[in-house]
């Protein structure tokens, strides 16, 4: 998959940042699977693009939710909570966060969250 320029992704920012804030907000189930894929390819991409750990750690947490779902069509209920209370909690805070720093730590408790979450469902 060819990646974005750093000028193309910046430009692109704001609308999929957005996604992402609506991703916090409506859950997973609001999402279709290969939305969650673009979800977290475009953590990957900021990632590459700006430098910045957080996107990397959103990409692992995003990641292992679309694979879930391409995997087994579904994620079970229990997980599906779990995992949007994690999202409700964390993701908005992780995207808004002032430093590169700060923001990496918020984004490792999420992911840590997902994990769990999918490791107990």
């Amino acid at each position: 998959m060819p990646r974005l320029s750093p000028t193309v992704t910046s430009e692109l920012i704001q609308l999929d940042k957005a996604e992402l804030i609506r991703l916090a907000g409506q859950g997973v189930a609001a999402f279709p699977p290969g939305r969650l894929r673009d979800a977290a390819d475009y953590c990957w991409d900021q990632c590459e693009a700006t430098g910045d750990a957080r996107h990397c750690v959103l990409w692992v947490g995003l990641d292992l939710i679309a694979r879930r779902f391409e995997d087994d069509d579904h994620l079970a209920t229990r997980a599906v909570v779990k995992v949007d209370e994690a999202l409700r909690r964390h993701l908005t805070d992780v995207l808004d966060a002032a430093t590169a720093l700060e923001g990496t730590l918020l984004a490792r408790t999420l992911r840590d969250e997902i994990v769990s979450a999918l490791r107990d469902a």
